[in-house]
């Protein structure tokens, strides 16, 4: 007369044993996958789980029963339809009864913006929104300073780069400023100054057409990545002015000539 008793029924709900990206996360690649592992092999139950902005604006939300939501064992795994925003700060929402375990037991859930928070990678390009002198001016002063505005907060960065002003007739350099130069002056995080002569008398020639190289590298965002720079004389050309007065050089008849 053999039997087995059964145990106590399963009444303990699952939990969060571990959450990627983890909580606070920086530097999130914008097209991985977000996972969460619970305590215990889960079931999907109802209701979609969001992805939100700091803000609460809403990034995405999918059904738990969705191709994008994928359960096995005890992992249940996000697979984003869309890429995330870059450099956003973002939070996962999973309700309350999105997840059972196998006894029917439903995951309390995620419901604020805190406990699964974290911060996406920036991705965004570096792009140069204006360059003064204008490409292709004329009439630019000897000893103009040049400007470049960016579309995001930037930096010089400590390489060894340099900008670099040549003459268009025969690519010869006619002055470079290197990125330890003291006369670059950024205001607002996105405009950029810079003295060519670093505060010297030194002087543009007359009556030129010059062009201008940055190094790639020679700027990077407030995360490091690179402005990839521009070599040749096809993005950033002017012409300086005839500034110098005439001067005479001869006269005929000689001054205080006689007998002319």
């Amino acid at each position: 007369w053999d039997f087995t008793t059964e145990g106590e029924p399963d009444a303990i709900a699952p939990t969060v044993a571990s959450l990627s990206p983890a909580a606070a996360a920086t530097g999130v690649t914008i097209n991985g996958n977000l996972s969460v592992t619970f305590t215990e092999p889960i079931q999907a139950g109802s209701g979609n789980i969001a992805i939100r902005r700091a803000n609460n604006s809403l990034v995405a939300s999918y059904p738990v029963t969705n191709p994008e939501i994928v359960i096995s064992g005890n992992t249940l795994t996000i697979d984003p339809s869309v890429d995330l925003p870059s450099q956003t700060t973002l939070f996962v929402v999973i309700p309350q009864y999105a997840v059972y375990d196998l006894a029917g037991n439903n995951f309390q859930g995620i419901l604020d913006g805190s406990t699964w928070q974290f911060t996406t990678a920036d991705i965004t390009a570096l792009l140069i929104t204006f360059l003064g002198p204008v490409h292709n001016a004329t009439g630019v002063g000897a000893n103009t300073n040049i400007y470049l505005s960016f579309n995001e907060a930037i930096q010089v960065s400590s390489g060894d780069k340099y900008i670099r002003v040549k003459r268009l007739s025969d690519d010869t350099e006619v002055t470079s400023v290197h990125t330890s130069s003291s006369y670059i002056g950024i205001t607002f995080d996105v405009n950029v100054e810079i003295d060519l002569f670093g505060g010297t008398t030194g002087e543009l020639p007359e009556n030129t057409d010059l062009y201008v190289e940055v190094d790639s590298g020679f700027f990077v965002d407030m995360s490091g990545n690179a402005y990839e720079g521009f070599s040749g004389n096809t993005v950033w050309r002017f012409r300086t002015s005839d500034y110098r007065s005439p001067e005479v050089l001869s006269f005929s008849p000689l001054d205080n000539a006689t007998e002319v």
